[in-house]
């Protein structure tokens, strides 16, 4: 990563294999990896090359079950200079503290591990009881929004 210098822009990098629909189904990771069929590798290596081509640093919010369905996807992102932060591990809509825990709990080891300091909520709405939450597991930011009033959780 570039010293220094802020990153100008970010992506949420997902899959649509982590609908609310699909996530329901709890499907494993062989059905998973089928279902996307290599798009989400291919559109990953897409992006790099791009941004290799223009001498580009990015910050990908991933989903780390994309880590899970196709390993070494953290590495191959850091190894390019650009910086990885945590847009949850199943993409489910954060609506309560007990399910940003959930969330965490499954991604805890790989956030440990490549030392994430950046988060983004999917459909980037925050719960504002969440924000100790994440300062817990050791997050220095989040570009979430909280307080959305056309967002309504139950």
């Amino acid at each position: 990563m570039r010293k220094n210098k802020p990153h100008l822009l970010a992506i949420d990098f997902e899959s649509w294999i982590f609908s609310e629909k699909i996530n329901k189904k709890q499907l494993n990771l062989k059905e998973l990896r089928k279902l996307d069929n290599g798009y989400s590798i291919k559109t990953l290596n897409y992006i790099l090359k791009t941004l290799r081509k223009h001498n580009q640093k990015i910050t990908f919010f991933l989903v780390f079950k994309l880590e899970e369905i196709y390993p070494g996807t953290i590495k191959k992102i850091l190894a390019d200079g650009h910086e990885v932060g945590w847009h949850t591990h199943t993409h489910t809509i954060i609506k309560n503290k007990k399910i940003l825990k959930k969330e965490l709990e499954l991604s805890k080891p790989l956030l440990k591990k490549y030392k994430v300091k950046g988060f983004q909520a999917p459909t980037i709405s925050f719960i504002r009881e969440g924000y100790p939450v994440l300062k817990k597991y050791g997050f220095l930011y989040s570009s979430s929004l909280y307080g959305n009033p056309n967002v309504k959780y139950n």
